[in-house]
């Protein structure tokens, strides 16, 4: 058995400029322990690849390791701080007056991670979503 991955958010909603935590989990299926070759966190808004305006931590190790245990699961967390959507001068009043398309007050963005084990196993865009309001 391979090595699988889920993503969970502190919170699954939040306001523009708030920080919510990422956590990736890997979960070591095989008889050998597997070292963690990389992690590179991603935000995109959702249905995109388009990079986001968010600002992504650096995935932290616990105590310097790298090792997912044969059997068992690593958890990696960052920080996660969306900058979009932003309610723009007249645009947003326009919107509140009922004229809809000049300005977006939510967003969803898919937040995860790309990652890579010593055993060769490799996934591409583990996500979860995050749903960011104007403040």
């Amino acid at each position: 058995m391979a090595v699988t991955a889920a993503m969970t958010l502190s919170s699954a909603t939040c306001k523009t400029g708030e920080s919510v935590t990422a956590t990736l989990t890997l979960t070591n299926g095989n008889a050998e322990a597997v070292e963690v070759v990389e992690i590179r966190p991603r935000a995109n808004p959702t249905g995109t690849i388009v990079p986001a305006p968010v600002l992504l931590g650096q995935p932290t190790l616990p105590a310097g390791s790298a090792t997912v245990a044969a059997s068992g699961t690593l958890a990696v967390s960052w920080g996660v701080t969306p900058l979009a959507p932003q309610k723009r001068g007249y645009a947003a009043a326009m919107v509140t007056a009922g004229i809809p398309g000049l300005d977006t007050v939510e967003q969803v963005f898919d937040i995860g991670a790309d990652w890579k084990v010593s055993d060769g196993t490799t996934a591409l865009e583990t996500t979860t979503t995050l749903t960011v309001s104007t403040p």
